[in-house]
């Protein structure tokens, strides 16, 4: 006689060995019980998310992560004094100026590719106003750096 082992049981029942029978009923139980374990496998039925801790940080409710540190023993961070030198460097990119100041680098953005691209091309409006090329190149290429340093400090 021969024995085999039913998975199904291992994981959720008390006996690991079982006889199989050579009927019909045992196989489409058998099959019964494979399917269902693929149906709770792919539904991932009865499983919590693990929680992520990326999200945890950049979350509106960081209470909460703040008081499950506290309540697992963990120091809570220090808060950054508003006063100091940080606050003035720091930039919300939520305020309105901060929108304006995108649209002058957006400016910036389609004269670099309007007009460097045109004075390339057609060489008699690079000769007309050079001194006003140059100006605007480097107030672009100015716009450009103070853009660097706004974005380091959002």
């Amino acid at each position: 006689m021969v024995q085999r082992i039913d998975i199904s049981t291992i994981s959720g029942g008390d006996k690991i060995l079982e006889p199989s029978g050579t009927g019909r009923r045992g196989k489409l139980s058998s099959l019964r019980r494979s399917l269902n374990a693929l149906r709770c496998r792919i539904s991932k039925r009865g499983r919590s998310k693990p929680p992520d801790q990326f999200l945890d940080k950049f979350s509106a409710a960081s209470a909460t992560s703040d008081t499950r540190l506290h309540q697992a023993g963990c120091a809570a961070p220090q808060a950054v004094p508003s006063d100091g030198v940080c606050s003035r460097l720091s930039v919300d990119p939520s305020l309105p100026s901060h929108y304006r100041w995108l649209s002058v680098v957006s400016l910036a953005v389609l004269y670099n590719i309007i007009f460097v691209i045109g004075r390339a091309v057609f060489w008699e409006l690079n000769k007309q106003a050079s001194v006003l090329w140059w100006i605007l190149d480097y107030l672009c290429d100015f716009i450009y750096l103070t853009d660097t340093l706004v974005h380091c400090h959002e």
